[in-house]
C-alpha cells in the first residue's frame, strides 16, 4: 500500500513539474512572438512592452506554484533530512522570486499598464 501511494505522489509530482515546464515555454514563446510583434509593427512608433511583462511576469509566478508543489509532494515520498532541507532551500528561492515578481508586476499594474 505504502509503495503504490509513493508510486502515485511520484506520477502527480511529475505531472505538476510537467505542467509548470510547459506553463514557462508556452508563456516564453507567446511573449516573445508579442514582442516580435509590437516590434515591426511599431519600427517608427516604439511602443511599450509593459502589457508581455506583465502576462508573462504572471504566467512565470503561476507556474512557480506548481513546482513547488512538485517539489512538496517528492519530499514527501522520501523525507530525509538532506531532502527536507534541499526542499526547504528550494522553495525560499522560489517563494523570493515570486515575490519579486508580484511586486514587479504591481509596479508595472500601477502605472496604468492595460493587460492584454
Amino acid at each position: 500500500m505504502e509503495h503504490q501511494i509513493k508510486s502515485v505522489f511520484q506520477v502527480v509530482a511529475l505531472a505538476l513539474e510537467i505542467f509548470g515546464g510547459t506553463v514557462i515555454v508556452v508563456s516564453a514563446i507567446y511573449s516573445g512572438y508579442r514582442y516580435l510583434a509590437n516590434f515591426l509593427e511599431s519600427v517608427a512608433n516604439p511602443v511599450s512592452t509593459d502589457s508581455i511583462r506583465v502576462r508573462l511576469g504572471k504566467s512565470l509566478s503561476f507556474s512557480l506554484e506548481f513546482l513547488i508543489g512538485a517539489d512538496i509532494l517528492r519530499t514527501l515520498i522520501t523525507p530525509t533530512l538532506n531532502e527536507i532541507s534541499i526542499l526547504a532551500s528550494t522553495i525560499a528561492i522560489r517563494i523570493t522570486l515570486n515575490f519579486f515578481l508580484e511586486r514587479e508586476m504591481g509596479h508595472l499594474l500601477k502605472k496604468g499598464v492595460a493587460e492584454s
